[in-house]
C-alpha cells in the first residue's frame, strides 16, 4: 500500500454549494472533474468514476457547440459522442438501508 500526502481531494463541509457548474459563461468552455455540480450521474461525492463521466459529458457538450457553430468540418451529428448510460435504480437492500437511515434522521 502506497500513501501519498495530498493524493485525495478534500473539500470543507458546506463547500458543495460553491462548486462550479460544468457549463460556464463562455459558450465553448466546459468544466470536468469530480468537483463539478449539476451532473445528474452517480454520487454527489468525489470519485474517479464521477470525474470520468463529467469528462465525457463535457466533451459531448463541446462537440455540440462545435457542430452548432460550424467549427467542425464534418456534417452536423457526425462527431462521435461518448455514450453515458443512465443509472439504474438502487438495489433493494440499498433502498431498505437508505429508508431506514432517513427515518432515523
Amino acid at each position: 500500500v502506497l500513501r501519498a500526502r495530498g493524493a485525495a481531494t478534500h473539500f470543507a463541509p458546506g463547500s458543495r454549494k460553491h462548486r462550479p457548474l460544468q457549463q460556464t459563461a463562455l459558450p465553448n468552455l466546459f468544466l470536468a472533474g469530480d468537483y463539478v455540480k449539476g451532473l445528474e450521474h452517480g454520487a454527489e461525492g468525489l470519485s474517479q468514476e464521477r470525474a470520468l463521466v463529467s469528462g465525457f459529458v463535457a466533451a459531448n457538450m463541446a462537440m455540440g457547440v462545435m457542430e452548432e457553430s460550424g467549427w467542425s468540418a464534418r456534417e452536423p451529428g457526425s462527431l462521435r459522442r461518448q455514450q453515458v448510460l443512465e443509472l439504474s435504480a438502487d438495489e433493494p437492500h440499498v433502498q431498505l438501508l437508505r429508508a431506514a437511515w432517513l427515518r432515523q434522521q
